[in-house]
């Protein structure tokens, strides 16, 4: 395929997607989950990438769950994925005011408010799980806020994204060795970090940590923050709940960091933080994404592809 052909191809790509966001942004929040428990019907009913990944990690995060309530729950994730993707117009593109109207409840605010009067800055993490989207514009709206973005690899998409995570308002910093000034001076000047802490970084910003049975490569970039700034960490993510009622913030501890501070111990007390939230409401958490991807040397490939016939 020619170059010409090729970025054509990308364009008309990047405007399709933002065309069904702006449709998708016309929806409620009832029919936009109502057309996601269809679109996670499908996942299950028809093979694809996203339940082969998910059935595999869930073999791995859970190997002693019968099969049939394993089956269950990869039933019900794929359901979860569907909404989440659905929803994707709604906290993208809804006034700020009305995308918050969607949060009813606040589990756990105790612990986030304690982390604030250290006056050390916070650091929120979590997981992929419910509606990440929802937590920011939550905590955007409570104080101020610098988020880790990584931007997308479509420039339209990341121009729409950027501008949706902006408009709460959020500060944005890179997440990658050029974001850490803005992280550092963001919980110097006692603002929230918040950041995503369960997908792999990019070769050098990591180590191999236990995280659900698995060795993960596992960012380090949270502890090394926190061990120059002394800040309180706390986990969270907005709860989907049912029937299309909105969602439930749930703020937790931060991880029980180890005595003897090291890039493997703090990796492996952040996992441990990350999959007790997890285990809470596992079917909300993204099992489709390629967590073990990357092994330790001499390990084979994680995730076989499927032949070709």
């Amino acid at each position: 395929m020619s170059r010409k052909k090729n970025k054509w191809l990308r364009r008309w790509r990047e405007s399709f997607a933002i065309s069904v966001l702006k449709l998708l942004s016309t929806l409620s929040l009832r029919s936009a989950q109502r057309l996601g428990r269809g679109v996670g019907w499908w996942l299950y009913r028809f093979d694809n990438t996203n339940r082969r990944i998910a059935r595999k990690n869930l073999e791995h995060a859970y190997p002693d769950m019968p099969v049939a309530e394993r089956e269950a729950l990869l039933k019900q994730f794929l359901t979860q994925l569907g909404m989440t993707v659905m929803e994707g117009g709604a906290v993208w593109l809804w006034k700020v005011e009305r995308l918050r109207s969607l949060i009813i409840d606040i589990d756990g605010l105790e612990v986030f408010e304690a982390a604030q009067a250290e006056h050390r800055g916070v650091v929120l993490v979590g997981p992929h799980m419910g509606n990440w989207e929802i937590l920011g514009a939550w905590v955007t709206g409570i104080t101020p806020t610098t988020g880790l973005y990584k931007p997308p690899k479509m420039p339209a998409m990341d121009k729409l994204v950027r501008h949706a995570r902006e408009r709460l308002p959020a500060e944005m910093a890179a997440a990658d060795q050029s974001g850490v000034r803005t992280m550092l001076g963001a919980l110097k000047k006692d603002r929230v970090l918040f950041a995503l802490s369960d997908h792999e970084p990019t070769q050098g910003g990591g180590v191999f940590a236990p995280f659900f049975n698995v060795s993960a490569y596992t960012p380090t970039f949270v502890p090394k923050l926190v061990e120059r700034t002394k800040s309180p960490v706390v986990i969270a993510y907005a709860e989907r709940l049912p029937n299309a009622a909105g969602f439930r913030i749930r703020l937790r501890s931060g991880p029980r960091w180890p005595e003897e501070w090291t890039d493997v111990s703090t990796a492996t007390a952040l996992n441990d933080g990350l999959e007790a939230l997890i285990r809470e409401n596992p079917s909300q958490f993204l099992w489709n994404y390629k967590r073990f991807r990357s092994r330790p040397e001499g390990e084979g490939p994680f995730y076989q592809r499927k032949k070709k016939r």
